[in-house]
């Protein structure tokens, strides 16, 4: 993994069937032809030119002027980012985002902020930049190919292009007295933390927010410098400096990433509203769609499917990923219309969301771009044949595709390259058990509980394994274990309700009332109400449901079960009134409306 940044054209030459490597390299540390490609017709026309002069053609990419500064930035951005290979294949001048994916705020290697906590490389820090997003910066403004930084001793100017009226007279604008002691412009807006014993700047050259500080505990360039000073104290300092409250963006932002990586969805409507801003940040978009997929709240589609259509391959991608799997017909379409999208990492991603619809769902003008992003899907799952993780991502494609028999190879070679891991053992298991081999699914899990006792899925799968082969306590038991090692496992909770319902219904209304309160589901919430009912409170079921209606007005059942219980209570009008609306609603799937109004039609 080292070896793919800190030495030049490397070649793992890996052989599967051996298991063994014959990796080479051109050089240690990074030469030329990292950022120039292939040097042999250089070379050629160099030696062909006339002495004393300079080929019109250097037989090189890049150079002066011939990149874009986009081009340059994301030459550099392989080394320097936390990524996703999607390829082996990148040279310099290609498009980033046609060969790598990038790692977002939705890893906790970020501060909620975006401020570094791990070992980040740089490039979604300065995907957060306002100068970078400009257009106008790029690392060769501040930087040497070498990585050297060219303003070293007059670190003022690398900011003075476009911003002369603060560089001019920086006391004005830094609030500090002149002098050898005042901070320059990247002391203050790259301000340097330290991580593995080495220093980084952090390149979002945001101002500093030591609110964010208070708030997230993410690093502020004030206290780095006073150290002798609290966040606090700094706080106060620059609000009284700015009149405006630059801070509060920041913090709402980093806030709804908090509430997301935590699972609360009750500011759900504020995530979509801040996605649907043009205010918005690529950055912290597309760390939201991703942090969205463990939403169960249906409202979530309408604003993900609008950003597909984003000018912003990563946040187009997120949107893709989001939609796996597709939650209806809609979303088909939308993922099919991406498979054609412009940038690889975005093609990629709509085929892996679309890798368990059957092909009769899909158009015939529409069979061979699928089958092409299809192509390119696999091959990024093969692109690192020596890492356990590409066949385990192989399997799962295999087995979203039906494809039982190849998706157990994969998750086998998986479990043979990482024998401590656990997710091939408890996929693999999923397969033997769609195979109908329930031993042999039965002893992956066993294995899998013997390298991590306390593993929830593990537990959790053992649990519904036991259950389908009749031991209702052993099942009992597992998923007991599981909720214990993970009190978020809202699926262990809602099973045990299932498996208590007949023999003691109390203890299974307790269980399906606490999956409701770690995750709010429809189906949750009407089996809180069937239990309700078969308890005998029927009262309690009926507002149960009455609640379920409203915040899920689509879900048929509850309303087949609510007009149950209503057969004899002066609410049947509210109920049909309330029927009707569902029926003439536009937000509603129109497979849902059907139901809804079949079940009217129906009405005794």
């Amino acid at each position: 993994s080292c070896h793919g940044c800190h030495v030049s054209q490397l070649r793992n030459n890996y052989d599967p069937e051996t298991g063994k490597y014959n990796t080479t390299w051109a050089e240690p540390g990074i030469n030329c032809e990292t950022c120039h490609g292939p040097s042999s017709g250089h070379n050629r026309v160099c030696r062909e030119a006339t002495p004393g002069t300079v080929p019109k053609d250097l037989k090189i990419l890049g150079g002066k002027g011939k990149f874009t500064i986009a081009q340059n930035t994301d030459s550099c951005a392989p080394c320097h980012a936390q990524m996703i290979p999607l390829t082996g294949a990148f040279m310099p001048g290609d498009r980033f985002y046609d060969h790598f994916d990038l790692t977002c705020l939705e890893d906790s290697d970020f501060y909620p902020d975006g401020r570094d906590l791990g070992e980040n490389y740089t490039h979604t820090s300065w995907s957060l930049s306002p100068c970078a997003q400009s257009g106008k910066l790029g690392c060769l403004h501040c930087h040497t190919s070498s990585g050297r930084f060219r303003q070293m001793n007059a670190p003022n100017q690398s900011c003075a292009p476009c911003h002369a009226d603060k560089v001019d007279v920086p006391h004005k604008h830094t609030m500090h007295k002149p002098g050898k002691d005042e901070p320059t412009c990247v002391s203050c807006h790259m301000v340097k933390t330290t991580f593995a014993r080495m220093d980084r700047s952090d390149h979002s050259m945001l101002p500093p927010t030591p609110a964010a500080t208070i708030e997230f505990g993410s690093p502020n360039a004030c206290n780095t410098c006073h150290t002798d000073k609290t966040p606090d104290w700094a706080d106060a300092a620059v609000r009284k400096w700015r009149k405006r409250d630059y801070q509060a963006s920041v913090l709402y932002r980093a806030s709804l990433i908090q509430s997301a990586r935590d699972g609360d969805w009750n500011r759900l409507p504020e995530i979509l509203a801040y996605l649907e801003s043009p205010e918005n940040d690529d950055i912290f978009v597309a760390s939201l769609l991703r942090l969205l997929r463990s939403c169960n709240d249906s409202s979530k589609w309408k604003t993900i499917m609008a950003k597909l259509g984003e000018t912003s391959p990563l946040v187009r991608a997120a949107a893709a990923e989001a939609l796996t799997p597709p939650p209806g017909t809609e979303a088909v379409e939308h993922l099919l219309k991406a498979t054609g999208d412009d940038f690889r990492l975005v093609r990629v991603k709509a085929a892996a969301a679309l890798a368990g619809i059957p092909s009769r769902f899909v158009p015939a003008n529409k069979h061979a771009q699928l089958e092409k992003a299809d192509r390119e899907y696999v091959a990024f799952l093969t692109a690192r044949p020596d890492m356990w993780t590409s066949h385990y991502n192989l399997g799962n494609y295999r087995m979203q595709r039906g494809e039982f028999n190849e998706a157990d190879k994969a998750y086998s070679i998986a479990h043979e390259l990482g024998p401590r891991a656990v997710p091939p053992l408890v996929n693999q298991s999923m397969v033997k058990a769609r195979q109908g081999d329930l031993p042999a699914a039965q002893k992956a899990l066993l294995q899998a509980l013997k390298i991590s006792p306390a593993n929830p899925a593990v537990l959790f799968n053992l649990g519904l394994l036991e259950s389908e082969l009749g031991n209702s306590q052993k099942a009992a038991d597992y998923l007991e274990a599981c909720l214990k090692s993970d009190p978020g496992q809202d699926r262990a909770a809602y099973n045990l309700a299932l498996l208590n319902a007949s023999a003691n219904p109390k203890k299974a209304l307790d269980f399906a009332r606490k999956a409701l309160s770690i995750q709010r589901r429809p189906d949750y919430a009407f089996t809180v109400a069937y239990l309700q009912n078969s308890s005998g409170d029927m009262e309690g079921a009926r507002n149960r449901l009455w609640k379920l209606v409203d915040e899920w007005p689509g879900h048929g059942d509850a309303y087949l079960f609510l007009n149950e219980l209503l057969r004899n209570s002066t609410d049947r009008e509210k109920f049909k009134i309330k029927l009707q609306s569902a029926v003439g609603s536009t937000t509603i799937p129109a497979a849902e409306r059907q139901r809804l109004k079949s079940i009217l039609q129906n009405l005794d």
